[in-house]
């Protein structure tokens, strides 16, 4: 509130000022028991809070104004109170199984335009405004629809357990109505609970075990999903954790877990991500992983300086593949980080990753001490930088070597963020360090502000963003560099396309020179890329090697299949090609030529005809390929008339009917090429038949009148063709003569005297 307002009165806070801030602030007081409809209610509770810190009141307009206005106001207040009560802990679920799904946001909607009313009566100018668009409190719904319905299902397996009294049956029937009414959500497995899961991997990805290919043994640990034991592989002798579900059927909130969890660890194959050995798809349900001696949590304390350098680093290259293939963790923590034998993290604990996929996120998950402040407003719209938030906190963990916010309760927590910008307290000896100032950048307010992971694995590798007392010399020799091939291999075994795009976008020509099994690799793999990225890769080429030593050396094969492929890869070629001067040797491969003259796709005819300038590939061309076998017309032509170029050709080139037939059939389509080539065509007596039966001069003459070099045509033709072969366009030739007789004074006098065509006396002396 604006004290210095009043200051200026004898009496600056009316009793009915301070009424509406305190029930305003008993308000607030619940929002931590709320636990479902939280993104509306807390976007709402937001702007309350906002009202709280600025509700500046003309304390003089009329009295009655100011009476009608705390009324609505105390109202809507209050209202919003009973909407917090029914959506609490112990209050949720009569509500949720008997209220209409558009119960809650069409009151929500109208506590905002009674707020926003009264606030215009009180004359208010700093408070919120609290009108949102239908668009905003639509995607705050399908959040809550969406978390409500998970719930439910929860709920209704809860109750599914207990004794089956009419009154329990009379609750499930109203679950299940209330569940139908729903309807189906990105998110939540509709349909019944599955006794037998049906396979949902790619069928490349191999991960389904039979119960007797491995021994269950010790229990090393359980929580609400089930529990952990350690396993042995029957085949192999192997160790390793097997997580057994509590449940002998699958369904709802359960099942989307179990299959979240299992398709990242399948998809992914990287150092820091844990490895998943197989899966079960028949109870009792068990996801087999490589097994580990325990958490980053239970091992913190213990590790020195250089070890939790080196973990940060690596979680943090992990992180990165995990975004690039637009997964979201969405609870990362210093539990959900494991460690090897030496040390090296691994991040598991997948159930709760959500697919970027510019949809409505589903809201509040994670655990609290961890989670951004959108999530724990149930933001429906978050992205990736929640991760880079939680990675800020667990960055300090691994810092201070304490748990962020210890002793306070998470309602505590959840309104210390939401409200205040709480955060873990940095210690006075840190403050001033790079690693605490890219600690703050990561769990910085705004998304925006909060670095991707390539970055911050980049600033990690350098010893100022280190631990203090770091020993560099081990930390280098733990953190090689990997080969881009392996990473590219990995990529690609695991299906993760938008990593192996990202791979192929980081590639230089210093690191194909370096990386000796690169091209190797992407020449073994391209067969089995989808076409986009297939003409993705091939246009990078130029940037990863020296394109003409490529097509003239090591890649000449590779280039020769594509020709084949799609038309997509097929115009990514020719664009490459391009890059590369026409002259150069490259070209001069008679396969390569071979395949540009046969191909059916326009772009690579048209880079054929151009080469067609050239002596050597003319040559070629014309005692080899002609007639050409594709049907891309107007590049034909083109290339015909760069082959005319070459005088020493045309004895050749005038056996060809093609250009003759094409010109024919096309000369409307494309008269300007068309005439151009036909100009340069070593017509003779031997092609009179064909001109005749075409109706080539007929042709010519209809454009005549808008292209002049159809007359020049005509002029050829008609000295070249034996007079049978014009008679029947006598009529035709005399048209066109009559209104072009300029240009026929060197025809003249066949015309009289072969076609026994009879013109006026020209005086040709008057004509320049």
């Amino acid at each position: 509130m604006n004290d210095l307002l009043y200051l200026q009165h004898p009496n600056p806070k009316p009793q009915w000022v301070e009424h509406i801030e305190s029930i305003i602030q008993q308000l607030l007081s619940v929002q931590g028991t709320i636990i479902v409809h939280r993104s509306k209610l807390f976007a709402l509770m937001d702007d309350f809070r906002a009202l709280h810190k600025n509700f500046d009141p003309d304390i003089h307009a009329p009295q009655e104004k100011l009476k009608q206005a705390s009324s609505e106001l105390v109202e809507a207040i209050n209202k919003t109170n009973q909407l917090a009560y029914y959506s609490s802990t112990a209050h949720w679920s009569q509500p949720a199984i008997t209220w209409p799904s558009s119960y809650m946001r069409d009151n929500i909607r109208r506590i905002r335009e009674d707020v926003h009313e009264s606030l215009i009566i009180f004359g208010c100018r700093n408070c919120p405004n609290f009108l949102i668009s239908e668009e905003q409190l639509n995607a705050q719904n399908d959040v809550d629809i969406l978390q409500l319905k998970g719930s439910l299902m929860e709920y209704l397996a809860q109750v599914q357990g207990q004794p089956q009294t009419p009154q329990m049956q009379g609750v499930i029937s109203l679950i299940n109505e209330r569940l139908r009414s729903i309807g189906p959500l990105e998110g939540i497995q509709d349909g019944p609970a599955l006794v037998c899961v049906p396979p949902f991997l790619p069928a490349k990805l191999n991960y389904v075990l039979s119960h007797d290919a491995f021994t269950i043994g010790n229990t090393i640990g359980t929580g609400t999903f089930g529990s952990v034991h350690i396993g042995t592989m029957n085949a192999t002798n192997r160790k390793v954790a097997v997580k057994v579900l509590n449940t002998q059927i699958l369904g709802g909130r359960q099942l989307e877990t179990f299959k979240r969890e299992v398709w990242t660890m399948a998809t992914l194959n990287h150092p820091s991500i844990l490895r998943l050995v197989g899966v079960t798809l028949t109870p009792p349900f068990c996801i087999v992983t490589e097994l580990l001696k325990g958490s980053l949590y239970d091992r913190l304390k213990f590790l020195s300086p250089t070890k939790r350098s080196i973990i940060a680093l690596k979680v943090a290259q992990g992180m990165e593949q995990l975004h690039a293939a637009r997964i979201i963790h969405r609870d990362l923590k210093s539990a959900n980080i494991l460690l090897d034998e030496d040390d090296m993290p691994r991040v598991c604990d997948f159930g709760l990753v959500g697919f970027k996929t510019g949809a409505t996120r589903t809201g509040y998950v994670g655990t609290a001490q961890w989670m951004a402040p959108e999530v724990l407003r149930s933001s429906p719209f978050y992205d990736e930088k929640v991760d880079v938030y939680s990675f800020g906190v667990l960055l300090w963990e691994m810092l201070t070597l304490h748990e962020p916010y210890s002793g306070m309760k998470q309602e505590q927590i959840v309104m210390g963020v939401i409200e205040s910008g709480l955060r873990p307290l940095i210690p006075q000896n840190f403050s001033h360090s790079k690693l605490v100032q890219l600690i703050e950048r990561c769990w910085s307010e705004q998304p925006s502000m909060r670095p991707p992971f390539s970055t911050i694995a980049t600033l990690l590798m350098q010893a100022d963003f280190h631990f203090f007392g770091t020993n560099e010399t081990e930390f280098q020799a733990a953190n090689p560099s990997t080969l881009i091939s392996i990473n590219l291999v990995q990529a690609y075994d695991s299906c993760n396309w938008s990593r192996f795009e990202q791979l192929l976008k980081s590639v230089t020509r210093e690191e194909t020179e370096s990386d000796t099994q690169l091209l190797p690799v992407i020449i073994t793999l391209f067969s089995g890329l989808s076409v986009e990225l297939q003409s993705y890769l091939v246009s990078k080429l130029s940037t990863m090697v020296d394109f003409e030593v490529f097509i003239a050396q090591s890649g000449y094969n590779f280039i020769l299949s594509m020709f084949n492929m799609a038309p997509q890869v097929v115009s990514s070629l020719v664009t490459a090609l391009r890059q590369v001067d026409l002259s150069s040797k490259c070209f001069r491969q008679v396969k390569l030529i071979g395949c540009l003259a046969d191909s059916k796709n326009s772009d690579v005819t048209q880079l054929c005809a151009d080469l067609c300038e050239y002596n050597d590939i003319a040559d070629y061309i014309v005692k080899n390929k002609l007639p050409l076998k594709n049907v891309n017309d107007k590049e034909v032509i083109w290339l015909y008339n760069n082959l005319l170029m070459h005088a020493q050709l045309a004895p050749i080139i005038a056996q060809q009917q093609e250009p003759i037939m094409i010109a024919a059939a096309r000369i409307n389509d494309y008269p300007l090429e068309i005439c151009l080539m036909l100009e340069s065509f070593p017509f003779n007596e031997t092609h009179g038949k064909m001109v005749h039966d075409l109706q080539l001069i007929t042709k010519l003459a209809a454009i005549s009148d808008m292209n002049s070099s159809a007359l020049k045509v005509i002029n050829a033709l008609i000295l070249t063709i034996p007079a049978e072969f014009l008679k029947d366009e006598k009529n035709i030739i005399e048209r066109v003569v009559k209104r072009h007789r300029v240009l026929f004074k060197a025809l003249e006098m066949k015309l009289t005297e072969e076609l026994s065509i009879k013109l006026h006396p020209i005086d040709w002396s008057t004509m320049n």
